[in-house]
């Protein structure tokens, strides 16, 4: 047996020795960040991907920018190894945590390992597949979603990136920023200016652009430019959804762009707390919800309608920049799609929608419906409630209600909800109405989807002079950690929407019914929403909102 003096030096020499250590499923493009899982996570011939672990480099970030690029960077040094076949990538910037990187315009096609050499000593395996093109579109965020980098003209020799208060016009020409549209001849020497020969497609708001460039920025290497002039017809709006395909099959992240008229600060009627955000303001929504699920196996129309309550009390992030997925909904017509890591489906939380700067409110928020009363108390102690308030139709279906489950208590009808004082935002109360959910006609129809079709979803009810309908859906990919998703909103008073197949197509296919995906159109009546006052709050908002959802089989 080793003593403990034997195996000292065996410790330390661990830990001064330490290989460099690739994260599972951590290999990324640069832009995006889409898992590699999804059909858009693939790392493009001659693009900038980021790769994440431990151990990678030196505890200094080190970069590189002048030509020619060397392929050892700082003592580190990445292997593409295909069999036989070996190149190394082009180290752009490293740390102990992460690298980006240029796959190597020559690398071979399909699955590639990746190994990381630092100081001599090299990682584990990191797997990823190359293609010839997989575009990511670059954020002001640099977290893949959210407001573009996108510029547009001021003057004749100036350019200001798109914000929300500098919005694009129709017919304006612009530029947006991305990586992954395939391979060139040289990666390590300044790129050629020209278009590539890869095929691409610009969609804004679901309106196909004019594309009058698509090719390397002659500043940098693996860095592509993409200018396009903004459709005449193109939706107007602070969030207006773009998205790239690539030889007519592969889709990018999407991204916002604001238009607006004449250009200046954006508007639209879907996100009227858009100032209070993008200032900086003490905000309080209280959202009340019911959803009308069916019920596998139980026939048609054996629906379990479940009553939520959530509510939100923080301080927002002032920026121009501002966006947030649980409060900034796409233009009416538009749909935006979100990916990322995890289970969306069954575990839920969109990248991006949190943490919030939360203010303590008072616990717990007394909520009175039309068929009864609950409460929502807070899950953090401090800005975040949530609590089921109960479920309609679960004794039709499955017989007596199970020991604490309660009857639902938002039919349709008045509702209101009161809140004691808490440290941070002072007692309030509100009243609103509670509305039913729309009737989805064509439900029974939609039980398989085609992900390369588009997808055509019919409904009746609610006011078409008030009332805004949304349509999402979500599928996630278990074996690969991989979800996506995406909301549209519906112009109003329009009872028929049509999902493209480039959005639809982002999505993973569904494995078997036990991974199904969610299809759902929801409701946010106009009647439904009202303001209230509080003291530490600058802005008040009580929102209902109602969904039908069913599970759907994507292939």
């Amino acid at each position: 047996m080793l003593r403990f003096r034997q195996l000292l030096p065996l410790l330390i020499g661990s830990t001064l020795f330490a290989q460099p250590y690739i994260s599972y499923r951590a290999i990324v493009n640069a832009a995006s960040s889409m898992p590699g899982g999804l059909p858009g996570g693939s790392i493009a011939q001659g693009s900038i991907f980021s790769l994440y672990g431990t151990g990678l480099g030196p505890a200094a970030n080190a970069t590189q920018v002048s030509f020619p690029l060397q392929t050892t960077l700082a003592d580190v040094s990445i292997q593409v190894q295909q069999g036989a076949t070996s190149v190394n990538a082009v180290p752009l910037f490293v740390s102990a945590s992460q690298i980006n990187a240029i796959m190597p315009s020559a690398a071979p096609l399909g699955k590639v390992q990746l190994r990381v050499s630092y100081k001599g000593a090299k990682s584990n395996p990191g797997w990823v597949n190359v293609v010839p093109a997989s575009f990511g579109i670059f954020t002001v965020s640099g977290m893949g979603f959210g407001p573009g980098a996108v510029l547009h003209s001021v003057s004749a020799k100036q350019m200001s990136v798109n914000s929300l208060l500098d919005s694009a016009s129709p017919g304006q020409t612009v530029i947006f920023y991305g990586t992954g549209l395939g391979p060139v001849s040289s990666d390590i020497t300044a790129p050629a200016a020209g278009n590539l020969s890869t095929k691409v497609e610009v969609f804004v708001g679901g309106v196909a652009a004019q594309t009058s460039y698509s090719g390397r920025s002659p500043c940098c290497s693996g860095l592509d430019q993409i200018d396009f002039q903004i459709p005449a017809s193109a939706p107007l709006g602070c969030y207006v959804p773009i998205q790239v395909r690539t030889n007519g099959t592969v889709v990018s992240n999407a991204v916002t762009i604001a238009i607006q008229n004449g250009g200046g600060a954006c508007s639209d009627n879907v996100n009227p707390a858009l100032s209070a955000f993008m200032n900086g303001k003490n905000i309080g929504i209280v959202a009340l919800s019911r959803s009308l699920d069916e019920w596998q196996g139980a026939g048609s129309g054996s629906d379990i309608a479940t009553d939520l309550g959530l509510a939100f009390f923080f301080q927002a992030s002032a920026s121009q920049w501002f966006f947030n997925p649980l409060f900034s909904s796409p233009a009416p017509g538009t749909c935006m799609v979100y990916t990322g890591a995890g289970d969306f489906v069954r575990v839920g939380g969109l990248p991006g929608s949190g943490p919030l700067n939360e203010l303590t409110a008072g616990s717990p928020l007394s909520v009175t419906g039309a068929t009864g009363s609950g409460a929502v108390a807070t899950v953090d102690g401090a800005g975040v409630f949530g609590a089921p308030l109960g479920t309609t139709g679960f004794d039709g279906v499955l017989g007596s209600y199970p020991t604490g489950i309660t009857a639902g208590i938002l039919a349709p009808g008045p509702v209101s909800v009161s809140g004691p004082a808490g440290s941070a935002v002072g007692k309030f109360s509100s009243n609103s109405n509670a509305s039913a959910p729309l009737t989805w006609t064509n439900r029974d129809q939609i039980s398989t989807i085609d992900r390369s079709q588009p997808l055509t979803l019919t409904w009746s009810g609610g006011s078409p002079s008030s009332d805004q309908a949304f349509i999402g859906a979500w599928s996630s990919d278990l074996p690969s950690n991989s979800s996506a998703g995406f909301v549209c909103t519906v112009p109003s008073g329009e009872q028929s929407f049509t999902i493209p197949a480039y959005v639809l197509s982002n999505l993973p296919a569904s494995r078997s019914q036990r991974t199904a995906g969610i299809l759902s159109i929801g409701l946010s009546p106009g009647n439904g929403s009202a303001t209230f006052s509080a003291s530490g709050l600058d802005a008040g908002y009580l929102v209902f909102a109602s969904a039908t959802r069913k599970t759907v089989m994507f292939q």
